[in-house]
């Protein structure tokens, strides 16, 4: 079910819940994005500790009980951008395709998980920002939680909001 179609100044895409046909090429984009961007900057433990956590069956099986709920950008029935939920409020995926940038799709994204957070009843939604993420979430009013600290090879910020 589509969650909304945007349109930037050229680009329509569509943000929608993800099928459980489309799992693995999910986590494919997911890998992909996140090699173009964190995955360059962290350390080897960071990568392997993140391949882990998108890889692991456990993640697979939640996705298809319906317990990590993925949503996806799509241009052309291509994916550009994840975003997913994991334990009802917290955001654990948001990767855009680095040719996608600055068109929309994050802060729609975003605004979809939230609106499903929200509507499932939760107060806040928590998250974990990476350094380069960190303005993007506060412009749309997440606020630090702890500074900076690296956890599994990674850098990263504990952010929330309250609804």
């Amino acid at each position: 079910m589509a969650v909304g179609s945007m349109m930037d100044k050229e680009t329509r895409y569509e943000i929608r819940w993800a099928s459980e046909q489309e799992w693995d090429d999910v986590i494919t984009f997911v890998w992909k994005a996140f090699l173009q961007s964190e995955g360059k900057k962290c350390t080897e433990e960071g990568r392997n500790s993140f391949y882990r956590f998108i890889a692991d069956q456990e993640l697979r099986d939640a996705f298809y009980k319906g317990d990590y709920p993925v949503l996806i950008a799509t241009i052309r029935n291509t994916i550009t951008g994840v975003a997913a939920i994991r334990y009802r409020n917290h955001l654990s995926l948001l990767f855009v395709d680095a040719e996608h940038y600055r068109q929309g799709i994050g802060r729609a994204l975003m605004t979809a998980a939230i609106q499903y957070v929200r509507g499932i009843g939760e107060r806040y939604m928590s998250l974990q920002a990476v350094t380069d993420a960190v303005n993007f979430y506060r412009k749309i009013g997440f606020r630090s939680i702890r500074p900076e600290e690296e956890f599994a090879g990674i850098r990263i910020t504990r952010m929330e909001r309250f609804f």
